[in-house]
C-alpha cells in the first residue's frame, strides 16, 4: 500500500511538472499607475523602511531568546520570519507579482 502511495505521488509530481510555466519577475509598478500608491505604502515605506527592518530584528532577537531558553520549536519561526521580513523587499521582487498584476486578475 505504501509503495502505491509513493508511486502515485511521484507520477503526479512528474505530470504537474510538465505543465509548469516560467515565473515572470516584474519590477515595481510605474509611477502614476493604478497600484503604485498601494505598492509605495506597503513595500517602499513599510517593508523597505524602518518598520520592516525593526520588525525583522525583533523577530530574530525573539527567536534567539527562545533558543537560549531551549524552546527550539518556538524559536525557529521568529528567526525565519524575522529574516524573511528583513529581506522582504527582495522577496517581493523575486515572487514576480506586483500589485498591478494582482489587481488585473481580480
Amino acid at each position: 500500500m505504501r509503495k502505491t502511495k509513493v508511486s502515485i505521488f511521484f507520477w503526479t509530481a512528474i505530470f504537474l511538472t510538465c505543465f509548469a510555466t516560467d515565473a515572470f519577475a516584474i519590477a515595481a509598478p510605474a509611477v502614476g499607475s493604478f497600484g503604485y500608491t498601494l505598492y509605495d505604502i506597503v513595500v517602499e515605506q513599510g517593508l523597505k523602511g524602518a518598520f520592516g527592518y525593526i520588525g525583522g530584528v525583533v523577530g530574530v532577537i525573539t527567536g534567539a531568546i527562545c533558543l537560549y531558553r531551549n524552546m527550539v520549536v518556538q524559536g525557529i519561526g521568529p528567526i525565519v520570519g524575522g529574516g524573511a521580513l528583513i529581506e522582504a523587499d527582495e522577496i517581493v521582487e523575486t515572487l514576480g507579482m506586483t500589485i498591478d498584476t494582482l489587481l488585473l486578475v481580480v
